[in-house]
């Protein structure tokens, strides 16, 4: 077998093992996350509540679609992206909608 070859069967063999989608890892991810938070919370932590505002949403919404226009996820990986960028969508149209509600009762109130 040559040098190349056994190369390639190297790296084959190490990337076998490798299951783990981009699903996965993001609840992983997620999972750790809550967990920190929790560790944290009963240590009697002090810090700041999370700031995430809608502005926040909106810039992750537009991140996402530039990501994918340039072609950073792999094409398995679409799907998640997709459903993640169509929950994002929603949220963000109903918290708009919430909004102008709102908007539309107080001038009524006022006027």
């Amino acid at each position: 077998m040559t040098k190349q070859a056994q190369k390639e069967t190297t790296f084959e063999e190490s990337t076998v093992g490798e299951t783990n989608t981009m699903e996965e890892q993001m609840n992983q991810e997620a999972a750790e996350a809550v967990d920190a938070t929790a560790t944290a919370a009963a240590a009697g932590s002090s810090a700041a509540p999370a700031d995430l505002t809608v502005q926040d949403l909106q810039a992750l919404k537009v991140i996402i679609d530039v990501a994918s226009q340039r072609g950073a996820f792999r094409p398995n990986e679409m799907v998640t992206v997709g459903q993640t960028y169509n929950k994002l969508e929603t949220f963000l149209g109903a918290i708009a909608a919430s909004q102008r509600e709102q908007q539309a009762q107080t001038e009524a109130a006022e006027g």
